[in-house]
């Protein structure tokens, strides 16, 4: 029985039920739209301790993170909604313009890259909110901050993203399963950053 718990099959399949469970619980804490942030944060927190760390008690770690969180969380969630709401209307009403308008086509397409700024600040403010305590509009300023620091770093963020949303565009249900994926291959990429920028700051 121990050579079969220490095998590698078993491990596998140990840390695939855990990205199972942890991206349901991401999944249905979700489901409120308000609550995304901290359910993003919940499971970032989750992953680092449970899967890198080897922490147990999976159910305990996300829900206390995401109680935590929660208020704070929503108020960011909030916010940024609202900033998505308005830069894909924007959008939606440049592309209708530009039909038939060679001029504002070239300048909808710059217009769909700059898009990417609110990403990329995303990408690194849920890693930062679960590490680290900032003000409400710190945090933010410091996500902006660390993502043109760290393009490259901010690019491959990017970049595993699109292929995970890729992959649940292709068969929706690995969503029960994809998102914890996607952060515990994000997570080993920030949290060297942090290291970095922590023990630059002793």
């Amino acid at each position: 029985m121990n050579d079969f718990t220490q095998s590698g099959i078993f491990r596998w399949a140990s840390k695939l039920i855990l990205f199972l469970l942890l991206s349901v619980l991401w999944v249905a804490c979700c489901l409120p739209v308000v609550t995304i942030i901290p359910s993003c944060v919940a499971l970032y927190d989750c992953t680092v301790a449970c899967i890198h760390g080897d922490e147990e008690g999976v159910c305990r770690r996300f829900f206390s993170t995401f109680k935590t969180v929660l208020l704070r969380g929503i108020g960011l969630s909030v916010l940024w909604l609202a900033v998505a709401a308005v830069l894909v209307t924007s959008f939606i009403f440049l592309n209708e313009m530009a039909k038939g308008n060679g001029f504002l086509q070239i300048y909808t397409t710059i217009y769909a890259g700059t898009m990417l700024i609110p990403l990329a600040l995303l990408a690194w403010l849920i890693p930062l909110e679960s590490r680290f305590v900032q003000g409400f509009w710190a945090v933010n300023k410091t996500a902006l901050s660390f993502s043109l620091i760290h393009l490259p770093t901010t690019g491959a963020l990017l970049g595993i993203l699109a292929v995970g949303v890729l992959c649940i565009m292709t068969l929706p249900v690995l969503i029960l399963v994809v998102p914890a994926i996607i952060v515990t291959i994000q997570s080993h990429l920030t949290e060297k950053v942090f290291d970095r920028e922590v023990a630059k700051n002793n």
